[in-house]
């Protein structure tokens, strides 16, 4: 039988943890490559941010389109982008603080909030796109029908 400290038990665990932790955060780092709009949960303000997965000052290279700051004043200090913990999106400045950290609330749907402004909507740029609908396309009749049919 073998018998383990404490001290070398917790050194164990941690030790079998960290592993799974770091691919986690690779498997996000991965999903994040990409096209990504950013909103207002509303999405009446909207702005086109590619992330990158090359170095920057403070993090990982993204590029806002050009009216980000216009749309969306708080764009003008993102630098930069990294994953913090687990599974935690930040936005951030030049030297890696914190501009808006997102979180997943749905499969490819983050939310971040910002104090005194309300919350905001990181969502992948095809999947946003696919969710808006033309007046066209929202004008006639509907039909409405209880989830049990």
């Amino acid at each position: 039988m073998l018998l383990l400290r404490p001290g070398i038990a917790l050194l164990a665990f941690v030790a079998f943890a960290l592993p799974a932790g770091a691919q986690q955060q690779d498997a996000l780092k991965k999903e994040m490559i990409g096209q990504w709009e950013l909103s207002t949960t509303e999405r009446s303000k909207t702005c086109v941010v590619t992330i990158k997965n090359e170095a920057a000052p403070g993090g990982l290279k993204l590029e806002l389109e050009p009216g980000c700051a216009a749309a969306l004043p708080f764009t003008q200090d993102i630098k930069a982008w990294n994953i913090k913990g687990l599974d935690i999106v930040r936005m951030q400045d030049a030297t890696g603080n914190s501009v808006i950290d997102f979180t997943e609330v749905e499969s490819g749907i983050f939310e971040g909030l910002r104090q005194g402004e309300g919350v905001y909507i990181l969502q992948n740029l095809a999947a946003a796109r696919s969710l808006a609908k033309s007046m066209d396309q929202m004008i006639g009749d509907w039909q409405m029908v209880r989830g049990n049919g």
